[in-house]
């Protein structure tokens, strides 16, 4: 479940956006994201700059210009940068 407080101190003051609230992604779009991560005691947000690439027939995202290791589904809150 989404927890808004588990995001750091420091960057909660920024305009988080619910992942699922969001219906329409672009090409090219630039997004900060926060990823529920468990350890061994507790979990917490994984943080990654990611980029949208899409078209009519593809969608993917990329991280530092390489695959990333996870899905939007698996994203909690993000920011448009």
């Amino acid at each position: 479940m989404p927890d808004i407080e588990k995001v750091s101190s420091a960057l909660r003051c920024l305009d988080w956006q619910p992942v699922h609230a969001i219906d329409c992604w672009t090409d090219g779009e630039i997004l900060l994201v926060a990823v529920p991560v468990c350890d061994d005691t507790d979990w917490h947000y994984e943080f990654s700059v990611i980029t949208v690439n899409c078209d009519m027939d593809f969608f993917g995202v990329t991280c530092e210009g390489e695959t990333w290791g996870w899905e939007l589904d698996d994203v909690d809150w993000c920011i448009a940068i």
